[in-house]
C-alpha cells in the first residue's frame, strides 16, 4: 500500500533528490509526496488532518507554523510534522538550492518539530508615517485597527505582495519605503535572519481570520522531539 506524505508550502517549491530519498528512507521506499501549494494556515491544517497522510514537511511562514503546531494532531504526535535542515555549501556541484538569502545550502536531514521557542516585547504607541507588510494577503480590518492604534490614526500601511529573497531584500525595500516598522509574513529563517541584523519585526497574532494582538519579535528558535 502507498503512503503519502503532505508537502505544504505557500510557494511552488518541491524536494530535492535528496530530501526524497530521506522521506523514502523515514516512511518507506512507497511514500508518495504531495505537493500542495497553500497560503492560508486553516486550509493547510484540514488538509494535513485529513487521514491521508502519515507525515508532513512544513515550507510556510512562521505564522502558519505555530498554527499547525497548535493542532491536537500534531501536538499529540498523531502526524509528525516535519522541517528540512541544510548547511552551507560552497561547492557547486554539491549545492542543492539557494537560501532565501540566494547562498547554496545542502540538504542534511529532516526533524520533527516539537515546539517554536519565541520572544517578545509589547509596543510602547507612538505615532509614524508608515509600516511595511510583506505578504502575499491583504491586512484585515482587525490588523489594520491594532496597527493604528498603535501607531496612529494616520500611519500608511503599505503591502509589498512581491516575492523576497531574504533578510536583507526586505531591510532594503523596508529603507526604500522609507518605513519606521516591517510586518513581514516569512519562514523562520528569515526572521531569524532579521533579528541577527538587529531588525526586530513585527508579528500578528491570529486566530483564523482574526487578528488578536500585534507585537515585536525579539528572539526566535525551533525545538525538536529527536
Amino acid at each position: 500500500m502507498t503512503t503519502k506524505v503532505l508537502w505544504l508550502s505557500g510557494v511552488e517549491e518541491i524536494p530535492s533528490a535528496c530530501q526524497l530519498a530521506a522521506l523514502r528512507a523515514w516512511f518507506g521506499c512507497k511514500v508518495e509526496v504531495d505537493i500542495q501549494t497553500i497560503n492560508k494556515a486553516e486550509r493547510q491544517s484540514r488538509i494535513m488532518n485529513s487521514g491521508r497522510y502519515v507525515g508532513a514537511v512544513a515550507v510556510m511562514p512562521f505564522t502558519n507554523l505555530s498554527y499547525l503546531l497548535r493542532q491536537e494532531e500534531v501536538r499529540e504526535r498523531t502526524i509528525p510534522l516535519l522541517y528540512a535542515e541544510s548547511v552551507p555549501e560552497k561547492d557547486i556541484k554539491r549545492i542543492e538550492f539557494r537560501s532565501s538569502e540566494g547562498f547554496g545550502r545542502r540538504f542534511t536531514r529532516f526533524r520533527v518539530i516539537d515546539q517554536i521557542v519565541k520572544k517578545t516585547e509589547r509596543i510602547e504607541p507612538r505615532e509614524i508615517r508608515l509600516v511595511a507588510r510583506f505578504s502575499h494577503n491583504a491586512p484585515n480590518d482587525e490588523e489594520l485597527e491594532e496597527l493604528r492604534r498603535l501607531f496612529g490614526r494616520k500611519v500608511e500601511v503599505r503591502t509589498d505582495s512581491r516575492r523576497f529573497e531574504g533578510a536583507n531584500d526586505i531591510i532594503d525595500r523596508m529603507a526604500a519605503m522609507g518605513a519606521e516598522e516591517v510586518l513581514p509574513t516569512g519562514p523562520p529563517g528569515v526572521l531569524r535572519n532579521l533579528l541577527r541584523r538587529r531588525c526586530m519585526p513585527l508579528q500578528a497574532d491570529t486566530f483564523g481570520r482574526t487578528t488578536l494582538a500585534i507585537y515585536r519579535l525579539t528572539s526566535l528558535d525551533l525545538t525538536y522531539r529527536d
